[in-house]
Order: structure tokens, then sequence, then C-alpha cells
């Protein structure tokens, strides 16, 4: 089954295919942080890739809250994609400012030559100007400093979400795995708690369901405040017909209300068939009686399905999806909610 947008798949991720590490906004690889960067580092190549820094990356360029300007951004992301060594390029963390050096890249450039990328969070508005501007399907999924960067290891819920998406040849349709356990243990990483503290689980409870629903269509997982900021813009998605899931690090429950009040007032609950939230790694309900829960009944409207606890999110485990691909929602009463991707995320 074909997804319902004209997307451009990028070609699969194979072992010893090599990987460009890039940072778009937060320079987590300076100081206190370099060795859980280089520990993702490792990661992936003791997983079989070759990994080459990019050019502000290698040298570990840091202006403080942003690792380079937009320009010198831009370039290190263009070398890296127009590099032949290079099949797939992975963020190294989010930030704020992703967003400033967007407008500089050769979109017509990347349109005619695929190629996976991959990060979350900030990373949110590559990924929107990537699919509005290219039509490329790139992957909300995990970042070098956050994700592979787990000690010992990435989780192997992780990891195997990850080389379904886009490194296992396809073998028809492919329900996401429900992870069985999830953290949202905070570790810091700047005093060696990072690696010292075995890390807290959760035992997973599924995806619950707040309304249900069976539906089908072209599926994005974004970060809700970063998408919020494309509004009004060229790189904001149309959404129509998909099933929407965001999800946000920190979630005062006002600011909840505030953008999901933001993506109403924007048509957007009018165009998607279902609405899913991930889990928070930094929740606050508390100044209020009310709930995450209440607040999605109230402002998201009755006919579309809802689920919550999406492990497409901040927390660990992290899934892999592949933006605009076609998938199946059962959100069935009495049960909890599943993902089914239709079609290959990538080709090959």
């Amino acid at each position: 089954m074909r997804s319902t947008y004209q997307i451009v798949r990028p070609p699969r991720l194979k072992k010893g295919d090599g990987i460009g590490v890039f940072t778009p906004s937060s320079p987590l690889y300076t100081g206190p942080f370099l060795e859980k960067f280089q520990h993702g580092v490792s990661i992936l190549k003791n997983t079989g890739f070759n990994v080459q820094l990019g050019s502000i990356t290698g040298s570990k360029k840091s202006e403080g809250y942003r690792s380079a300007g937009s320009q010198e951004r831009a370039d290190e992301f263009m070398n890296l994609y127009r590099d032949p060594k290079i099949q797939a390029l992975i963020s190294t963390v989010g930030g704020y400012n992703t967003s400033s050096f967007i407008d500089l890249l050769d979109f017509d450039y990347i349109r005619k030559n695929p190629k996976i990328v991959m990060g979350y969070s900030d990373m949110t508005s590559l990924h929107c100007a990537l699919f509005t501007q290219a039509g490329l399907s790139s992957f909300y999924g995990p970042a070098v400093f956050p994700s592979f960067g787990e000690w010992p290891e990435p989780p192997s819920e992780t990891m195997e979400s990850f080389l379904d998406a886009v490194v296992r040849p396809w073998q028809g349709p492919r329900e996401l795995a429900r992870p069985q356990r999830w953290s949202r243990h905070y570790r810091n990483a700047i005093n060696g708690d990072w690696k010292n503290i075995p890390r807290n689980w959760n035992e997973g409870e599924g995806w619950n369901i707040l309304r249900p629903g069976t539906v089908e269509g072209p599926l994005f997982a974004l970060n809700l405040n970063t998408l919020l900021t494309h509004a009004g813009t060229t790189t904001f998605p149309n959404f129509e017909g998909a099933i929407l899931i965001v999800e946000d690090e920190s979630a005062p429950l006002g600011d909840t209300e505030r953008g999901f009040v933001h993506l109403k007032r924007l048509g957007v609950f009018e165009k998607i068939k279902a609405l899913g939230w991930g889990r928070i790694e930094h929740p606050d309900e508390k100044s209020t009686p009310e709930s995450y829960n209440s607040i999605l009944k109230e402002f998201v409207p009755s006919h579309i399905p809802l689920f919550t606890d999406c492990d497409i999110c901040h927390t660990v485990p992290m899934l892999t999806v592949g933006l605009g691909v076609n998938a199946r929602l059962e959100a069935i009463a009495g049960e909890k909610a599943k993902i089914t991707i239709l079609e290959p995320m990538v080709t090959g």
C-alpha cells in the first residue's frame, strides 16, 4: 500500500555504510559531555557502520547555546549529505535553533539524492523542512548523544526499532513493537551519573486508548512545541488524513493545553484521522485538578481516535519511524493501541 503523500524514500542502510554525524543546534560534545558523545559514536561503529563526524562536530566547535552560525551548520549538513561515502545522517542531539539554518539547504539536491536523516526533538524543524521542501521521508528516531550514548549500551528496544526501520529488508506489514519497559530516569551526564547509576525502569503497560477507532493514513511523529514554531510558514506540513503523534520533553499542563489549542486553531484537527501523545520525560500536572488526558479530551474533537504514552518520544526506549509512510492505528476499546507500518520505510 502506497503512502497518500508523494514522498521520497531513501535507500536502506547496510552494514559497512557511512553515517555522518551533524550538530544542528546544541553542542553536547564538549567538556563533561564528550565521553557520552564518544560512547554513542562507538556504539554506531560497533554496530557495523563507518562513522564520520561533520566539520563542526569533529572540531567540537561551540557557540554556547548553538554549535555554530546558521551558514556553517547548513554547510556541515550539506557537505555530509553530498559525500558519496555517507548513506545516513544522524544528529548529535536536539536543542532550540535547528530552524535557523533550514532555509540555507539545497532541497533540490536532497530531493534527487535521498538519504536517511534521523534525530528527534528540535530536529522536528529539519524534518518539517525536508518533508515539505524536498518530499523526503526522514526519520524521527534516536540521536547520538542521548540515545546511542546510553550506558552501557542502548536498550535493545531502541536498537531493534532503529534496525527494523532503516536496515532490515521489508518483509511485509510490521507492527511497531511496544516496549515492555520504559524509563524517564534522569541520569546526569556532567557528573558521571549517566554510567555510574543503573537506570530505573517502569513496567510497560502499552499505549493507552482515550478514544477508540481504527484508521489508516500517513504517519507523522514530531515534537509539539517545535512543530508549532512552523505555524504560518511554508515548512508546516499539511497533515491531511494523517495519524499524528506529538510529544514534548518538558510539559507543564498549561503549556500542553496551549499547544493543543494552537493545533486546533490551525485546523490540524480538521485534517488528521487520529492523534497520539508521547510519553513525557518531565511531566507537570500538579498545579491543577486536570490531567493530560482530560485536556486532550477537552480540546481534541470527539471524532478523532486518541491514544497516549506512545514510545516515540523523549523517554527510553525510543522507537524509530519514517515520516509520511502509510500506517494503521488500531485503538480498540478495552485493549491497548497498536500501530502497524504498511509499507517500506526505505527502498531496497
